[in-house]
């Protein structure tokens, strides 16, 4: 009997003791999951929020050079285009300039010189820059000259004078062609070309 007790006096002590670490392990381990495990995650989500942060920033970087480089090429192509313009134009402004003073050394030299040879190779001259400066109504003026004044009142001494009066006038045709939208110029290329063989036939 007595031993019975003191049987029952030790279950019921481990029981206890069982117990009792039960509840300390328990509560250690829920003030763990309580504790522990928020502080975990917090780092957790900090960690992931800068590396999510950096991610970010990169791809927001990355976006922001692309769309530079493109800013960059679009006003590098427009100022490029604009310089290309502004040149062309001074281009043909120069081309002008020196048109009209050819065609206003032209004009003297028809007046003051029996022999036209010398007028008729700055008429030429004139109509090419003429010509290259889109400057239709010099140009057409300068052929006017050409085919009516000069052309009929030349021989083949004009080339004692100026051997490269003929290939001028021919490279002068060659322009015309090459630029006779719509046969705009056919007019003064047929004239001028029958008017060249007849002035510089060796018959003459």
């Amino acid at each position: 009997m007595i031993y019975s007790l003191e049987v029952l006096e030790k279950l019921h002590g481990f029981y206890s003791s069982a117990w009792t670490n039960l509840i300390a392990y328990t509560t250690g381990l829920v003030a763990f999951i309580a504790i522990i495990i928020p502080i975990f995650f917090q780092i957790y989500q900090n960690r992931k929020l800068k590396l999510d942060e950096r991610e970010l920033e990169k791809k927001l970087t990355n976006k922001i050079d692309n769309k530079f480089e493109e800013i960059e090429e679009v006003i590098t192509m427009q100022v490029k285009l604009e310089i290309e313009k502004k040149h062309k134009n001074l281009q043909k402004e120069i081309y002008q300039t020196v048109a009209m003073s050819k065609y206003s050394h032209a004009n003297i030299r028809y007046k003051e010189e029996e022999n036209k040879s010398h007028a008729l190779d700055s008429y030429i001259e004139a109509a090419k820059y003429y010509l290259n400066g889109d400057n239709e109504q010099g140009l057409r003026r300068a052929l006017k000259r050409i085919k009516e004044d000069c052309l009929p009142k030349i021989d083949q001494q004009a080339l004692i004078t100026y051997p490269s009066l003929l290939s001028s006038l021919e490279e002068l045709l060659e322009l015309l062609k090459l630029n006779n939208t719509n046969g705009r110029y056919s007019d003064y290329i047929d004239s001028i070309s029958t008017l060249k063989i007849t002035a510089f036939s060796s018959n003459n």
